[in-house]
């Protein structure tokens, strides 16, 4: 991409105004995932990892229903029944193409870590650093070895309560200021 290009391009937009939730709640579901079956979505990839975690976690889909009798199929459900769910969620697996997705935005809002591939580079809005027990990278190309190291952390109750640290990013003024340069 053209450095210019870059420099006018207003990357990450979907973290401006976080609001992050504060109140503790008893979380008993320990993985939620958004699964659709949209090639883009490389749906595959999340049932390999639902297959070889159900029956041993409290594993609750939201989006396209997945036959399994040991998970919890929520359906299609719209925006405040996910942040209901996501209360109560410690973790969720986030899909392997993106992490600036909406899921994602609501997952740091509800306050919810969550484990992604570790080839998306995450932004440095997030400060990966202070968020390293809140985003925890796992490899989508070798799922057994992803699917125990998702075990261990929930084994050892290796959640952080912590609120998820972000930039305070001002993105509004920043394109507003921007518009009035245009006009």
């Amino acid at each position: 991409m053209n450095e210019n290009i870059k420099k006018k391009s207003k990357l990450n937009f979907f973290i401006n105004k976080l609001n992050i939730n504060r109140e503790e709640k008893i979380k008993d579901i320990d993985i939620l995932v958004y699964y659709r079956k949209y090639e883009s979505k490389k749906f595959l990839i999340v049932e390999k990892f639902i297959k070889n975690l159900s029956g041993k976690l409290n594993i609750h889909i939201v989006g396209d229903n997945m036959k399994n009798d040991e998970i919890v199929n929520h359906g299609l459900i719209n925006k405040d029944k996910v942040l209901e769910i996501l209360k109560k969620t410690k973790f969720a697996i986030l899909s392997a193409e993106n992490i600036s997705s909406l899921f994602a935005r609501d997952c740091i809002e509800m306050n919810v870590n969550f484990f992604y591939d570790n080839q998306i580079k995450i932004p440095d809005a997030f400060r990966p650093n202070e968020n390293k027990n809140k985003m925890i990278p796992i490899s989508f190309d070798d799922i057994p070895k992803s699917s125990e190291k998702i075990l261990k952390t929930l084994e050892e109750q290796n959640y952080s309560k912590d609120n998820f640290k972000v930039n305070d990013i001002k993105f509004d003024d920043e394109i507003k200021d921007n518009l009035k340069k245009l006009k």
